[in-house]
């Protein structure tokens, strides 16, 4: 009876966000919904051979899969890696798909996306923003979350 009651649940809350998703699409919002995770990794793709632990979260974001990856351990950042600095944010252009940022050798990011997808920068703004508001307490990483729904503002 417990596992029906956890199904209808996430089959609810499944349906509901489908119809929060599709009505914010028509009305011209831009959001990225997280589709799966935080499921546990080892090694951050894009970056060479590494055994980098941490949690995997996938968002869709104008149609298309972005993977975001958080790790609490050192990152060395690489000199080749370009600048960029967006609404006071530092990242670094891993790759031509493959974005980082570190909060302060506390926590990263890696997005990794679809080369098409206008909003990334927006999308890397906005989950940091939000991370960086939830993740006050030692408690959030030893528990790490995605936020469910990210709004772009534009």
């Amino acid at each position: 009876m417990l596992q029906l009651n956890k199904t209808i649940l996430c089959l609810t809350a499944l349906l509901l966000s489908g119809l929060f998703f599709s009505s914010a699409q028509e009305s011209g919002e831009n959001i990225a919904v997280l589709l799966e995770g935080p499921h546990p990794f080892e090694g951050i793709p894009g970056i060479g051979d590494n055994v980098i632990p941490g949690f995997r979260g996938r968002y869709s974001l104008e149609g298309s899969p972005v993977d975001v990856y958080y790790t609490s351990d050192d990152v060395i950042v690489f000199s080749e890696w370009n600048i960029v600095k967006k609404k006071g944010f530092t990242f670094y252009e891993v790759s031509e798909n493959e974005l980082f940022f570190v909060n302060n050798d506390k926590w990263a990011l890696f997005i990794v996306y679809d080369r098409n997808i206008t909003l990334i920068y927006d999308f890397a703004v906005e989950i940091c923003s939000k991370m960086l508001f939830f993740a006050k307490t030692e408690e959030f990483f030893k528990v790490s979350s995605f936020p469910a729904i990210i709004n772009i503002n534009r």
